[in-house]
């Protein structure tokens, strides 16, 4: 299986600008997403090793077929070729990020659907996740409500810094912490929805609009 002629298409030009190469027409997925050499499996910081450290997590959890499938095709393999362009390999958080920052400019831009942006976010969010935990669980994987809770990278952040504080203060017990995250995460998905999606960009109007909104859907919440 190749990967996305259209993702890679609109990618090119960005893979130029960095590397001084255009990507090749095409670029088999499943050489991407081989079993790596025992001496690279040794190395932690080789991208293909995390990669295929966090597929084998996604299987050991009992994330579905159909689900790593498109995990790994259209996330974990673009990610693994841009990586490819990088000396021996090398993973960095950092350049995770840039290249999440330009596959959401090429949606915004037109050039490529909502599906191949959210699943590269979600595998890069996956890889996170298990590098800053050393493994990963269902929540993690969980695909139950849908894309509009997986949030931009800013969104993202946010949630985590808020929970961490309210861990570190605890002024909030564990038993409630999730379902005020939950609140929180579709609050700024709803934000998302009316095409918000930094810290900077919220307004007044836009909070309103939101609350207004969601007030449909929770009549007599709305009231307190």
């Amino acid at each position: 299986m190749k990967l996305s002629p259209k993702l890679m298409h609109a990618l090119s030009d960005y893979w130029n600008r960095k590397f001084n190469a255009y990507p090749g027409e095409r670029v088999d997925a499943e050489l991407l997403l081989a079993v790596p050499a025992e001496a690279v499996l040794r190395d932690k910081e080789n991208t293909f090793t995390v990669i295929h450290d966090v597929r084998g997590e996604l299987t050991r959890i009992g994330t579905s077929e159909k689900c790593l499938k498109l995990y790994s095709y259209y996330g974990f393999a673009p990610i693994a070729y841009y990586f490819s362009m990088f000396p021996a390999n090398r993973f960095s958080s950092a350049e995770l990020d840039e290249l999440v920052g330009e596959v959401r400019l090429c949606y915004e831009r037109g050039r490529i659907s909502r599906q191949p942006y959210q699943i590269i976010r979600k595998a890069a969010m996956l890889i996170r996740s298990y590098l800053a935990k050393g493994s990963l669980d269902e929540k993690d994987a969980t695909t139950r409500r849908g894309s509009k809770f997986i949030l931009s990278n800013e969104f993202e952040v946010l949630i985590k810094f808020y929970a961490e504080k309210i861990g570190e203060y605890r002024c909030v017990s564990p038993s409630t912490l999730p379902t005020r995250l939950g609140a929180i995460r579709g609050f700024l998905a709803q934000l998302e929805r009316q095409g918000v999606k930094t810290v900077a960009g919220i307004t007044y109007a836009e909070v309103n609009a939101c609350i207004t909104q969601n007030a449909r859907k929770y009549s007599l919440g709305s009231k307190n």
